[in-house]
């Protein structure tokens, strides 16, 4: 009977934790951040699939439908620049990934920081917790945005 109980309980917290994994607080923006990168640098990434589904899945309706609209829809390239690293040529080493602010679960800025060939940079991520999870509402970077840049 005490082997029964324990596995019932076991059941409850594991069925607890798993319902809602990452959908709050500073551990799901940073998670966000994190695998917005990962996939990003391995090929996978929002910009490996310019199309609504494959922007959406990482940025906001709006931001997302600014760049689907700069990346097809222009002769000229409106951004000559990896948009994650505001770089063209990067040699990332020592990326942090910190929550800046979480204002009531809505919205949230993240801090990413690095050295690019030994240059130190920091980028701010602004989120939105949207139905479908965190989303990129615009990228800050020491001179302009990423929703500037591509509205223009």
């Amino acid at each position: 009977m005490p082997l029964l109980l324990a596995l019932f309980l076991l059941g409850l917290t594991l069925s607890a934790s798993a319902a809602d994994p990452v959908a709050k607080g500073e551990l799901a923006t940073v998670t966000f951040v994190e695998k917005l990168y990962q996939a990003h640098d391995s090929e996978k990434g929002p910009f490996a699939d310019v199309t609504k589904g494959g922007l959406d899945k990482w940025f906001s309706p709006s931001l997302s439908a600014v760049l689907l609209k700069a990346l097809t829809q222009s002769d000229e390239a409106i951004i000559d620049f990896d948009p994650l690293y505001y770089a063209q040529d990067f040699e990332i080493k020592g990326m942090k990934i910190v929550q800046e602010v979480n204002e009531d679960d809505a919205e949230a800025s993240v801090l990413v920081s690095y050295r690019n060939f030994d240059k130190p940079t920091t980028l701010r991520l602004h989120l939105s917790n949207t139905e479908k999870g965190w989303r990129v509402t615009n990228v800050i970077y020491a001179t302009s945005d990423l929703r500037t840049i591509v509205s223009e």
